[in-house]
């Protein structure tokens, strides 16, 4: 049971760990999240996408789901995408290309990038290759 709660709510023991390691403080300025296809978030941004581009754009659902192209969101701008190798059958996440706009092309950018692709590496449980080179992405 949740403690200092009005309503019960109940949780799985295994849980507790990764629940008390999650921080209370506020998200720090420049916050980088990875968008999947399906992420309300990007769902909710398609319309400022088609401000931003133009035209009427979409990230492309893919069917096998063995290719994906997550949009990188960093702060509240959609900031470039990734190519990323997702197998199920594959101990690896592999991340092939990054895209990012030039406003957007600095190291720090990258490296939030890379350690956000980490945290979901492991939240998928595979191990994650890095293919594109910091340096050259720039």
């Amino acid at each position: 049971m949740v403690e200092g709660r009005a309503h019960t709510q109940w949780l799985l023991s295994e849980d507790l760990e990764s629940l008390s390691s999650i921080e209370t403080s506020p998200e720090e300025p420049g916050l980088v999240r990875i968008l999947f296809n399906d992420d309300v978030l990007l769902l909710g941004y398609y319309k400022r996408l088609e401000r931003t581009f133009g035209f009427r754009w979409r990230y492309p659902q893919l069917s096998k789901g063995e290719y994906l192209r997550p949009a990188i969101l960093f702060s509240n701008e959609i900031i470039g995408e990734l190519t990323l190798q997702l197998y199920s059958s594959s101990p690896k996440m592999i991340a092939e290309k990054l895209v990012i706009r030039k406003e957007f092309a600095e190291e720090s950018v990258v490296e939030k990038v890379i350690k956000e692709l980490e945290r979901i590496s492991i939240f998928a449980g595979k191990e994650l290759d890095v293919r594109f080179n910091l340096r050259s992405e720039l």
